[in-house]
């Protein structure tokens, strides 16, 4: 599929600027406060905040951070403001993996996640799982989730961890992909097929206890 703008209608994206920089913090706080190094902690959302607000919530303790977002789909509210983060200096560098049939369920926000972040930040790949990678020089970390990066309004689950072993692994599926597939989202389904295979024939095999994480 070819992204171009001018073939797209103008979108009405339903948040105003004002909601940029804004989030649900709530008790979040004396969530993330309860996570110290090589630590780990899971739990469920009440609905009060979704995945956008846990990234900053944990971006404000662990500070500036390289970050992976690996989501099914992405609403446009929140991918603005992790723009806003990158913006902010809060994160450093941004790795996003989508499903390979995002753009052709969302070609809008496709096309306005490439204008943000860069094709070359971009990758696709055949995925449902859901996750994000934090990494500076004191943290590793790996969120795990049933949240997509979009409003999460019912009960979701996370589990925060930080370790490095686990996050060498993670960040191997997220090297296969950027290392060995075109970036952005105009990639033939034969390089989608191409990372997913040399992930699951490869990695796992070398990996002979990659089960243990």
């Amino acid at each position: 599929m070819t992204l171009k703008p001018e073939s797209v209608k103008a979108a009405k994206y339903h948040f105003k600027a004002s909601d940029i920089g804004v989030f649900k913090i709530g008790n979040l706080n004396e969530i993330t406060k309860k996570l110290v190094q090589e630590g780990h902690i899971y739990g469920f959302t009440d609905g009060n905040f979704s995945l956008i607000d846990l990234i900053y919530a944990l971006l404000q303790k662990i500070g500036q951070s390289d970050i992976v977002i690996c989501t099914w789909s992405a609403g446009i509210k929140d991918s603005h403001n992790i723009k806003w983060m990158l913006d902010t200096k809060l994160i450093r560098n941004i790795k996003i993996i989508t499903d390979m049939s995002f753009p052709s369920r969302k070609k809008n926000y496709s096309i306005a996640l490439d204008n943000l972040f860069g094709s070359e930040n971009i990758r696709m790949a055949r995925v449902h799982a859901k996750f994000v990678l934090m990494q500076n020089d004191n943290w590793n970390i790996v969120v795990n989730t049933s949240m997509n990066l979009n409003a999460n309004k019912t009960i979701e689950n996370f589990q925060v961890i930080d370790d490095k072993e686990l996050f060498d692994f993670m960040m191997c599926y997220t090297n296969v992909h950027f290392d060995n597939q075109k970036p952005g989202f105009d990639v033939k389904f034969s390089e989608v097929q191409k990372s997913y295979k040399l992930f699951f024939n490869e990695t796992l095999e070398t990996e002979s206890e990659w089960w243990k994480f």
